[in-house]
């Protein structure tokens, strides 16, 4: 972040959790977990391996996971590897011969493989989704790479059959797998993640003196190093230290010439001080002066952490609002 040569900036480390699109009740605190294999793996796959990537994205960060818990239950069921026979094909494609385009021959095979992954997730008796992990119940088709002749093809076929399958199968195995991680992280997962939130200092020149505006940029770091990881809201004693920074920025806010850049306080300044109350009004989730300050911000400089903040507050101001609805009392 850089308006002017003289603006400096300090990342301030903020840890926080993320919370989910779709909580489930707040006195829901625990989830079991089931996983299926088939009886036997015909495609020579580990089984420990198999069970164990099962086992990890079947679950859910920030609950407690409990053999005996009923109210979020998490199955999955992973079937063997499927392939049909690899069918041969000639494809034509045109290519450049020196200045001519020229209509050159290959050779390829297809294969049609599916990697069945199935999953269901219970709350409170209730199936609130289920299904083939990215359709993974359907026959996909794969093409080769191309051969100059029907034999070198042949070759490839006896020599790399089985192992271009195994990359297919792993390949499959993990993106449909993944899908169900994904799942279950976006809608109901307690995520602890960290931000390295921009703080600006506008360096003193002999011309220009920015002791005041620097003072309130250290509270600012102040402020949010007392920012701690709870769900739905960065603490009191932050939301108390930042609504008085605020005030301090907003007091210099009145200063600031949008129009005159030889001003003190000219308008990339008073855009780094607009966006900065905005930083703090996000982690207070006062998502109406956050947005308010960052389009202020972005009418006057174009920088990609503004846009950054402003792309998360619908997010966060959605999934807030859903998390305090989901609070048991």
């Amino acid at each position: 972040m850089s308006f002017a040569q003289n603006l400096q900036k300090e990342k301030v480390k903020v840890k926080y959790i993320a919370l989910p699109s779709n909580p489930v009740p707040s006195n829901i605190t625990t989830y079991s977990r089931r996983v299926q294999l088939p009886s036997s793996i015909a495609d020579g796959s580990s089984r420990s391996t198999v069970e164990s990537r099962l086992k990890s994205v079947a679950s859910i960060p920030g609950f407690e996971l409990s053999e005996d818990a009923n109210d979020l239950k998490v199955y999955v069921r992973s079937s063997n590897f499927y392939n049909r026979n690899f069918e041969s094909r000639t494809v034509e494609v045109e290519e450049k011969r020196g200045e001519e385009k020229v209509k050159v021959k290959y050779y390829v095979y297809d294969v049609e493989f599916k990697m069945p992954i199935y999953y269901e997730i219970t709350l409170k008796g209730e199936t609130v989704s289920s299904g083939y992990a990215n359709n993974s119940n359907d026959y996909k088709k794969k093409t080769t790479q191309r051969f100059k002749t029907t034999s070198e093809r042949y070759e490839w076929y006896k020599a790399k059959k089985s192992e271009y399958l195994k990359g297919i199968r792993e390949s499959e195995f993990s993106a449909n797998t993944g899908v169900i991680q994904s799942f279950l992280t976006k809608n109901y997962a307690f995520l602890n993640k960290e931000f390295n939130v921009p703080v600006a200092f506008v360096k003193t020149t002999k011309k220009k003196n920015y002791d005041e505006l620097n003072a309130i940029s250290t509270k600012m770091v102040n402020a949010l190093n007392l920012v701690v990881a709870e769900r739905g809201t960065c603490g009191k004693a932050y939301n108390d230290a930042a609504a008085k920074v605020i005030e301090e920025f907003s007091a210099l806010l009145e200063k600031v010439d949008f129009k005159n850049k030889k001003a003190l306080y000219n308008k990339k300044v008073g855009a780094y001080i607009a966006a900065n109350i905005g930083i703090l009004a996000f982690f207070q989730n006062d998502f109406e002066k956050a947005t308010e300050m960052l389009q202020l911000a972005d009418s006057y400089s174009k920088k990609s952490f503004i846009d950054e903040y402003k792309k998360q507050i619908g997010g966060r101001a959605a999934r807030v609002e859903k998390y305090q609805a989901s609070i048991v009392q």
